[in-house]
């Protein structure tokens, strides 16, 4: 039983050696790895585009709507209050093509939006927006840039540092359980 628990215990030290060998850490300015630096990561933004007037503020928003295809989402509210504007008509063109916009929650329209010809990525498309708000009436216009698709992010990587980190992690881990039911036993045997 002692040869088993000084194997248990060389091993847990053998694990000691190897994490507190896992590389060296970089400092001051120094950089002791290989690997390449990663990018920066990217987090796509819908792209959007605001108005206002002396009566309403209106945000648009591309969304990528399944199965619908691209469709233009319309944040419609009174500028001085903020308060969604209800049972408007709004009426879109963006590049030539025009689109009705339909309600579907409180200040909140969606209108279809195929990429007109001019709306490649990369570009500026302007927009203009009618708006008929009970006796009020308005034209907002802006501009909605249509983003570049990004080339790709970057998978997360693990290094051999990282793995033998956690394998070491684990050993220790299983040490411990080893030595505490090599304990327990003994300690149901009567032997101390």
């Amino acid at each position: 039983m002692r040869v088993f628990i000084k194997r248990i215990v060389v091993l847990g030290l053998l694990g000691l050696g190897v994490l507190g060998s896992t590389g060296a850490s970089a400092h001051g300015g120094e950089d002791h790895g290989d690997e390449a630096k990663a990018p920066a990561p990217t987090v796509a933004i819908a792209p959007r585009a605001s108005a206002q007037s002396e009566d309403f503020e209106l945000v648009a928003v591309l969304e990528e709507a399944k199965p619908e295809g691209r469709r233009l989402r319309l944040f419609l509210d009174r500028f001085a209050t903020n308060e969604p504007i209800l049972g408007a008509k709004l009426e879109v063109d963006a590049g030539g093509q025009s689109a009705l916009a339909q309600e579907t929650s409180p200040g909140v329209y969606v209108a279809p939006f195929g990429v007109p010809a001019n709306g490649a990525p990369g570009t500026k498309l302007p927009l203009t927006i009618s708006i008929e708000a009970g006796d009020v009436t308005d034209l907002l216009t802006t501009t909605l840039e249509i983003p570049v698709p990004p080339d790709g992010v970057a998978a997360h990587v693990h290094g051999w540092g990282e793995i033998v980190t956690w394998l070491t992690a684990a050993v220790m881990g299983l040490t411990a359980v080893a030595l505490l039911i090599v304990r327990r036993r003994r300690q149901t045997k009567g032997v101390k």
